[in-house]
């Protein structure tokens, strides 16, 4: 059985007051990324990472309501300790404070331990963000345990962050209410079961910008040579009896992947973004794996570039690619092109 792991997520803390002019320069400088810890375990984040104190700043926390964690903070390292009970699990949502020579400065924001299993579908709780309508998110949960507990974050656009109302509806979805919340403001939601297993962070935007949010994005990967074969004219097979037909090109190209557009059938399917299979130039002919039982490959799945800046010829080339992503665009799809960076053929 793997351990339970604990995953840590620190939200941004408020702007200084102009009245506190001790720790002035002080600035918060972003939110700790989602880390893991066996729970019974010891974390030291050394805060420097994420905040640039000034003269006298220390962290404060309020005294833990349970046992399923200790907290302290050492000022000389400006470091956060934290001892995680070996019977925690879930969510703890614990309030910090930054002080200046222990007197409060007005900077909060919220600290977010989540102790469980990290989210692996379909095996733990899984929450994405279902619509958006005036004055309200929806959030959709998906578990087949029941859910105990739900961490709701609000992260305003100046940085600060508290904890917001969330109201579960029968176990399976849940509302935040956005009227007073400020444009641009995003919401996080991190959802653990009785099991103590536990969802990964959602975040959605509070009434965001019009037009495209890449947050937004649906993708759908479009391998190219298995797609849709749209031009004959550039089907070149590699002529090679050691090359079984799976190893080898099957005609797809741009063009099958632009008529696919054209039909209306990812618009049909909710995409609005396509990833292109590797499209740098591969090599003509065929070649043999290194390993039993020595099968023989073309390139045709893009991963074997011999040009940085050739395009496949079997998928259209530079031509072809062109009309392609002019196609999505007028079609309000956009394209993402895989680009084989670390791969290079010899």
């Amino acid at each position: 059985m793997l351990p339970l792991c604990l995953c840590l997520a620190l939200i941004a803390l408020q702007p200084l007051r102009a009245a506190d002019s001790a720790s002035a320069k002080s600035c918060f400088l972003g939110w700790i990324p989602v880390q893991y810890v066996p729970a019974g375990g010891d974390m030291v984040l050394d805060m420097h990472r994420f905040f640039e104190p000034g003269p006298g700043d220390r962290i404060s926390l309020p005294a833990p309501r349970s046992k399923e964690y200790q907290a302290s903070f050492d000022s000389d390292r400006f470091e956060l300790k934290l001892s995680i009970g070996k019977d925690a699990k879930g969510i703890l949502d614990i309030p910090i404070e930054v002080a200046n020579r222990e007197h409060p400065t007005g900077r909060t924001g919220v600290l977010t331990i989540v102790v469980g299993e990290p989210g692996v579908l379909p095996l733990s709780p899984t929450v994405f963000a279902e619509s958006q309508l005036p004055g309200l998110i929806t959030f959709r949960i998906s578990s087949d345990s029941p859910i105990t507990r739900i961490s709701a974050v609000l992260e305003r656009p100046d940085g600060s962050s508290s904890l917001t109302p969330f109201a579960l509806l029968n176990g399976a979805s849940g509302r935040v209410p956005t009227s007073e919340l400020a444009d641009g403001s995003w919401i996080r939601v991190v959802a653990a079961d009785d099991q103590g297993r536990v969802s990964r962070a959602i975040r959605a935007q509070v009434r965001p910008k019009e037009g495209f949010q890449w947050q937004d994005g649906i993708i759908y990967y479009a391998f190219t040579d298995r797609f849709v074969n749209g031009d004959h004219s550039n089907d070149k097979p590699v002529k090679d009896p050691a090359v079984l037909p799976q190893a080898n090109y099957y005609g797809g190209d741009f063009e099958g992947i632009q008529q696919k557009i054209e039909e209306g059938y990812f618009k049909k399917i909710g995409v609005n973004v396509i990833w292109l299979a590797p499209l740098n130039r591969n090599p003509d002919g065929a070649w043999k794996e290194f390993l039993p039982p020595y099968r023989s490959y073309t390139g045709y799945h893009g991963y074997w570039p011999v040009s940085e800046t050739e395009v496949e010829p079997r998928f259209g080339g530079e031509a072809g690619l062109k009309d392609l992503v002019g196609t999505a665009q007028q079609n309000g799809i956009k394209i993402i092109a895989d680009l084989v960076l670390r791969h290079v053929h010899i």
